[in-house]
């Protein structure tokens, strides 16, 4: 009995097609040569009747600010507020001081009317205001992009600075298709 050498014994015959076929394919494969050369410097044109510019001046550090960054708002995040204070916010019983009505304008449109909005809201001291965004229901895909885009906007570096808190409206104010919204004292 002759015992066979396992080396080789997985290879394949040198003779078969996908063998020749990756021969042939090889046959001219040479090493990439190495580039060791550095590139070219760039060229710079210099106009006779013009001086040369002066050095790039360095980049100003950015300074680090004091002021915390706001963490984002979500619909019914009350945790800046003392517990009486929220739970009269979601329920709708903080006397509403001005109302903005969405419906009907393009996604830039709103935005700025509602930014606009805020800003002179806060501005003239009010505290809860009400933004009507429309359930979209009648939009393509059926949601609103307004409604589905505020708290987005509402939680922009411009506006999140001017809000405590804002909550989904009750059924009497709009539902889910409006927004309570406190906004933070304003201070002079």
């Amino acid at each position: 009995m002759t015992r066979k050498s396992k080396v080789g014994a997985n290879r394949q015959d040198d003779s078969t097609p996908d063998h020749l076929v990756w021969r042939k394919v090889v046959e001219n494969v040479r090493p990439l040569q190495q580039e060791t050369a550095l590139p070219p410097a760039p060229v710079v044109i210099t106009s006779p009747t013009l001086p040369p510019s002066p050095p790039p001046l360095p980049l100003p550090v950015a300074e680090k600010s004091t002021k915390p960054r706001l963490s984002a708002l979500s619909h019914g995040d009350v945790q800046p507020l003392d517990k009486r204070t929220g739970k009269k916010f979601k329920d709708g019983r903080l006397p509403i001081e001005a109302r903005l009505d969405l419906h009907g304008m393009g996604e830039a449109r709103a935005c700025e009317a509602l930014r606009r909005f805020i800003q002179d809201a806060h501005a003239s001291g009010l505290r809860c205001v009400l933004v009507v965004t429309g359930k979209g229901r009648q939009s393509e895909g059926g949601f609103g992009i307004i409604r589905t885009r505020t708290p987005d906007w509402l939680n922009g570096a411009d506006l999140r600075p001017l809000i405590l808190s804002f909550s989904h409206a009750r059924p009497k104010d709009g539902g889910a298709g409006a927004l309570y919204i406190l906004l933070k004292r304003h201070r002079s």
